[in-house]
């Protein structure tokens, strides 16, 4: 686990069912543990232990300034560690109440990953002109 200097400004990225917060950590996108796993109901101990388990995680310890003004550290995990760990979420562990959250969450990571593998890309539907013309200029 790395610990970047800088605080992190956190953004918060929307998705079909929600959004996340989100940081740039060494250039590249980090997803801030906690509140996505407090987000769908799970315990935050618990899931950072399973993380912690698992070879394919990377993760990092950021300092992001609270809306107290505070600076704290938090836990973030690049996309696709959060990815991986948000496969292996069983929707029957959570509330009835998240439970059609992080099933939107998991259908849309799994589209788009399968429209990498057999299409070849996969377009976010609410991508900005920006973002699809740095697409086409890779």
């Amino acid at each position: 686990m790395t610990t970047p200097s800088q605080s992190a400004e956190v953004v918060k990225l929307d998705l079909s069912a929600g959004s996340i917060d989100t940081v740039m950590v060494g250039g590249e996108p980090h997803v801030v543990f906690r509140p996505a796993v407090e987000a769908i109901g799970l315990s935050y101990p618990a899931q950072f232990r399973k993380l912690r388990d698992r070879s394919w995680a990377n993760r990092c310890d950021i300092a992001t300034v609270a809306e107290d003004g505070k600076t704290r550290q938090m836990v973030a995990v690049d996309v696709r560690t959060f990815l991986m760990w948000l496969a292996t979420v069983n929707e029957t562990k959570v509330a009835d109440s998240i439970r059609p959250m992080l099933v939107a969450y998991q259908r849309e990571t799994t589209t788009a990953v399968n429209d990498y593998w057999t299409k070849g890309g996969a377009i976010n539907e609410r991508a900005t002109d920006e973002q699809l013309d740095a697409l086409e200029q890779q």
